[in-house]
């Protein structure tokens, strides 16, 4: 089973079945074709010398640190903060607009803004590899696809030359597969949004979103109760359309789109077939909608959590401070990473509850036990 699971995630990673090293789900993990090795504190290069001193990343996302009340700070102003800047502008946006309109500009508006608005704080840390956030790197030892790399081996001019064929060879995959999630996004968000955000006022006529600013303005314990209930509603509708979408042949032959990406960055998260998009990522987000009939606000505040939840899964990168999570039964960046390195289990994105309760963690249960305990009595050198 093992031997197995070592070959499912060598094709995932796009390696071959043996091999030597490959880095993934941590900056400090190093999976091999002899078994785990990790230290708490170290990186590692390929000959096992230490490299430099990762003291931060030994501060995961539900470690009790500074960082985790960074990420309780971020929550809090989302919860209590974003309504009150909210409120002042609704009545200027929605004033005079159609039940239908005022939503179908809501739901663009979070989409695209919240992209945007992810992608001026991530694309710096990209472009600039600054070692504070690199050492979050989820797969440290192989560069972002997108940069050109300086080859300074003195071994031959031909296997120079086949670095850097290869390297560029990586580069024009890595710009054809961003074209090709450019194109899926304008698909999905601005054809399909607009489509699917009419057809449920047509089907669900009493579901439209009160955007009220006097008598319907919810008070923060309805926003508590009602982002709870569409939390569930939509991790439960997500998790049973993943899993789906893996079990059987004639819908994973849609959902492989989204895995086309060997190395996760934000582009991966807007990497969706249309079919794809509406089973496991509209779908159940707006029947949760349906389902609680939420005021609008409420609904901009939930859209923005599982917005920022799936940009977070796909960055490639685990943040201690992710304002996503550091509470109690959140799914860690790291769970996702796993569920795309070897393509099975951890089907869940925000929760992982219903991973627990039908058992689809078990396999990264496994190997986070033993990355631990390896960690905790580290391997002596040969």
């Amino acid at each position: 089973r093992n031997k197995r699971n070592m070959r499912s995630l060598g094709e995932a990673l796009g390696g071959k079945e043996k091999m030597c090293h490959i880095k993934i789900l941590s900056s400090t993990t190093t999976l091999t074709d002899e078994g785990y090795t990790m230290s708490a504190v170290s990186s590692f290069n390929d000959e096992g010398r230490s490299r430099r001193p990762l003291l931060l990343a030994s501060a995961g996302q539900k470690t009790p640190s500074l960082y985790m009340v960074v990420a309780m700070a971020q929550s809090f102003a989302w919860f209590f903060g974003l309504p009150i800047l909210c409120k002042p502008l609704w009545g200027q946006l929605f004033h005079d607009r159609s039940p239908n309109e005022s939503e179908l500009i809501l739901n663009l508006a979070t989409i695209l803004g919240t992209f945007a608005i992810y992608m001026a704080v991530i694309f710096p840390i990209y472009w600039l590899e600054i070692p504070f956030f690199e050492q979050y790197k989820i797969d440290p030892d192989h560069p972002w696809p997108w940069k050109k790399q300086q080859n300074t081996t003195n071994s031959g001019s031909s296997s120079i030359s086949q670095s850097e064929q290869e390297n560029e060879a990586a580069r024009k995959l890595f710009w054809a597969m961003t074209k090709k999630s450019v194109q899926l996004m304008a698909i999905n968000q601005c054809l399909l949004i607009p489509l699917l955000t009419h057809m449920k006022h047509v089907m669900f006529p009493t579901s439209a979103p009160s955007f009220d600013v006097v008598e319907d303005w919810p008070s923060y314990w309805e926003m508590l109760t009602d982002n709870g209930s569409m939390c569930l509603l939509h991790e439960l509708g997500f998790y049973l359309s993943h899993r789906m979408m893996h079990s059987h042949k004639y819908l994973y032959q849609f959902h492989k789109v989204h895995h086309e990406y060997k190395q996760n960055n934000v582009m991966a998260a807007q990497h969706n077939h249309p079919i794809d998009y509406i089973l496991t990522i509209v779908g159940p987000a707006l029947l949760s909608t349906v389902i609680v009939n939420p005021h609008s606000v409420t609904q901009f505040q939930f859209a923005v959590w599982i917005l920022v939840t799936n940009l977070d899964d796909h960055c490639g990168y685990s943040f201690p401070w992710s304002p996503v999570r550091w509470f109690p039964f959140a799914s860690l960046t790291e769970q996702h990473e796993f569920h795309h390195a070897i393509n099975m289990g951890c089907f869940a994105s925000k929760l992982n509850i219903y991973d627990k309760i039908f058992d689809s963690e078990t396999t990264y249960l496994k190997w986070s036990k033993k990355r631990d305990a390896k960690s905790s009595h580290p391997a002596k050198e040969e």
